[in-house]
């Protein structure tokens, strides 16, 4: 099990992100650590583009803060017809068999510092 947790769920670029992560393997003989990133992907027509901005291994067992700031360019998330922009901060364990990779997403939002709603 994967558990994440951020300090909020919608931050304005240039903020800093911070929150923790829990890793409790299924499998007790997990020795090894796994990934946690934070960054942005697209998804839709088009290319699909993705940007890693912070990356860090998780311990099993062992609670472990991240904190990073969102770029002050951005990109700001946007949900379209024709094209999405996802931040998300992303842990799998991609050690482990296809079939049985361990992962977990918890994504959010990026706004503008001018946005009003």
């Amino acid at each position: 099990m994967i558990d994440i947790n951020l300090n909020k769920l919608t931050f304005e670029v240039a903020e800093q992100i911070s929150g923790n992560c829990l890793w409790t393997p299924s499998n007790q003989n997990n020795k090894h650590s796994i990934k946690l990133t934070v960054g942005w992907r697209t998804e839709g027509r088009g290319d699909k583009e993705k940007s890693i901005i912070h990356e860090t291994d998780i311990e099993p067992f062992i609670k472990t803060d991240f904190s990073c700031q969102i770029p002050p360019a951005g990109p700001i998330s946007y949900d379209g017809q024709l094209l999405r922009i996802i931040w998300e901060v992303n842990v799998i364990d991609s050690q482990r068999f296809k079939l049985q990779k361990e992962r977990q997403t918890r994504v959010f939002t990026v706004i503008s510092r001018y946005d009003v709603s």
